[in-house]
């Protein structure tokens, strides 16, 4: 049999129903679902009494080819299979690697090997050359959507639910690693006690923000162009101790998806009933993800604007973006707020004209 590969959740759904592989390889960057995927199975496939003597887990990188030939071919003691979990995360040597690639070609049908591969994002598409029968389960970086999903999904094995808008907050302010966003829903679930709801002024609670506001009121009021309201609701938030760089992140997603609205409008109606209008359309939905509901703002505020007004806006957000991560920090905000103003304003200033609202400033 030549090697094959299933997606996590068939992985997921085989260890439910009792399935063993006789080699098994774990393997993407996404290293919480694998770690847990891992636990999964080795507690479905190894009693609890028989781990001491019929379970060995090694670092491929630690250890030598004759111990890993060893380990995977001695008969189990108390229970149908050996299980050895071997971590190739590492550089493994020719010896170690010859051993995998000859036991994979004909493996012990009295063991269980299960490999864990944790790489790196950027090279989430290599493959081994393990061959033989092995089953390879790639655990790659999930897409926004799929991490507010998966964050829907662990809340609710818990117990609780999240509102769609502070799952996405959620995914603003945590890392792309699964893990991180695990530790906050396990911190979240502590603080929330016997509530059940988790909602977006919680969670800037338990990020330590405090403000009446969201970010996506100030969302809101970017694309209503509503500038007055839209500073009064950054001044706010910044005040109560949301990072300017995290709002600025919300800013450039909200731009970029503007930017496709601004391109997508321009065009005429022939072209926007065609194969590719509608193929341009899917991406503006698919980019507004589970905002889709905010569509004819987007749409209103790209008319508005124009693409060169909202090009502009992207070079000048980046020109605030690059102070607030230099040394140029305590002239960030300043920026920022004109920045604000002068995007969110209906009548775009002459060249050359500055504007002055001191009492937005402070």
């Amino acid at each position: 049999m030549s090697s094959h590969s299933l997606t996590p959740r068939e992985l997921h759904i085989a260890v439910r129903k009792g399935k063993r592989f006789d080699v098994l390889l774990l393997k993407g960057s996404e290293e919480f679902l694998l770690r847990q995927a891992l636990r999964e199975y080795v507690a479905a496939v190894m009693p609890e009494d028989a781990a001491g003597l019929d379970f060995s887990e090694y670092r491929a990188s630690d250890i030598d080819a004759g111990t890993l030939w060893n380990a995977l071919t001695t008969m189990p003691l108390f229970s149908d299979r050996r299980l050895v979990v071997l971590d190739i995360s590492r550089s493994v040597g020719e010896d170690v690697a010859g051993v995998i690639e000859r036991y994979a070609a004909r493996p012990s049908p009295n063991t269980s090997l299960a490999m864990t591969w944790i790489t790196e994002r950027k090279r989430e598409g290599q493959t081994g050359k393990i061959g033989g029968e092995t089953v390879e389960v790639v655990f790659r970086e999930l897409k926004p959507d799929e991490r507010i999903a998966w964050a829907s999904g662990y809340l609710k094995e818990k117990g609780k639910r999240i509102e769609e808008d502070a799952a996405q907050y959620l995914i603003e302010i945590s890392s792309s690693e699964i893990g991180d966003i695990a530790a906050k829903l396990d911190h979240i679930c502590l603080y929330l006690g016997k509530e059940e709801e988790v909602t977006v002024p919680l969670l800037m609670e338990v990020a330590g923000v405090t403000s009446e506001y969201t970010v996506f009121q100030l969302e809101d009021a970017v694309l209503a162009r509503k500038a007055t309201e839209a500073h009064r609701i950054a001044h706010s938030l910044l005040d109560g101790g949301e990072p300017l760089l995290r709002m600025l992140h919300l800013h450039r997603v909200t731009l970029m998806r503007l930017w496709l609205f601004a391109r997508l409008i321009q065009k005429n109606a022939a072209w926007q009933s065609s194969a590719q209008g509608k193929e341009a359309q899917e991406q503006i939905q698919k980019a507004l993800g589970r905002q889709v509901f905010k569509m004819k703002s987007y749409r209103d505020a790209a008319t508005h604007l124009g693409e060169l007004r909202v090009r502009e806006a992207v070079v000048g957000l980046l020109d605030v973006e690059i102070r607030a991560k230099s040394s140029w920090e305590s002239d960030a905000a300043r920026r920022y707020f004109e920045w604000l103003w002068n995007f969110c304003a209906r009548t775009r200033r002459s060249a050359g004209t500055g504007i002055h609202y001191p009492e937005l400033i402070g």
